[in-house]
């Protein structure tokens, strides 16, 4: 059985995963605090309490680890840039660091976000190798990522997958803006994402490190799916404009 360690697994985005993936991988869950009433998640889940922005919490942390999930991170878009430094820059530095010296690891998947470009007019569809229009410094941190991923990869050889991922929404979550279009056109469900995850593990990429949008499949989505489609063959299934809006009309 093959181990995937995700970082900030104790997040919204994070415990959704664990509850996908653990039936099928050895996970390790890795996050600077837990909830350990909830044994039921975390059965058979090798846990790690770690502050990943301290250098010295990184040793030997992918020792027989096969796919790293990177979750960890600030995920506020109104974050300051003095709120992001720790968390969304030193992290990823010393994420993609650390792999230099662990040859097992396979690939890293990583949280990149919506908010990396989306500064585009409502009305226009975003593409991956569209112009990066940041929102906020969390958008820009996102893009310092997905470079950063680029220079392991080409200068390190070591793959990833970036993943700009749109609105999530959880498996409990309640849509209160269930008549807005922009928003609706920006919902990532869970099950698409989980199901996206499956396709990064398994995908043979043909560059080293490539981005990709996370957004469902609806009648008009904010983000272009061509990408994912091609280079991940992702295949979401959910449709928020069918559910809330009738576009029949």
């Amino acid at each position: 059985m093959q181990t995937i360690l995700i970082t900030g697994a104790n997040g919204t985005i994070g415990r959704a995963l664990v509850k996908h993936l653990k039936t099928s991988y050895k996970l390790i869950a890795v996050d600077k605090a837990f909830d350990v009433t909830d044994t039921d998640l975390y059965n058979n889940v090798e846990i790690k309490v770690l502050n990943l922005d301290q250098a010295e919490s990184w040793g030997n942390l992918f020792e027989g680890v096969d796919y790293i999930i990177h979750l960890a991170g600030n995920p506020s878009p109104q974050a300051t840039f003095d709120e992001l430094v720790q968390p969304n820059f030193y992290i990823p530095h010393y994420l993609f660091e650390n792999v230099t010296t662990a040859p097992h690891v396979k690939r890293i998947i990583y949280a990149s976000s919506i908010h990396a470009a989306a500064n585009y007019p409502l009305d226009r569809q975003i593409k991956v190798d569209d112009t990066p229009r940041p929102t906020s410094y969390y958008g820009i941190s996102k893009l310092y990522m997905e470079h950063l991923a680029n220079y392991y990869a080409y200068h390190f050889q070591i793959e990833s997958i970036g993943i700009r991922i749109a609105n999530y929404v959880g498996e409990d979550e309640t849509i209160e803006w269930k008549h807005q279009v922009s928003q609706l056109a920006e919902i990532l469900d869970y099950k698409d994402f989980n199901h996206l995850i499956d396709c990064c593990l398994t995908a043979q990429i043909q560059e080293p490190a490539i981005v990709i949008n996370g957004i469902s499949n609806h009648a008009i989505p904010r983000l272009d799916l061509e990408t994912a489609r091609q280079l991940v063959n992702y295949q979401p299934s959910y449709d928020a404009f069918s559910e809330y809006l009738d576009v029949s009309q």
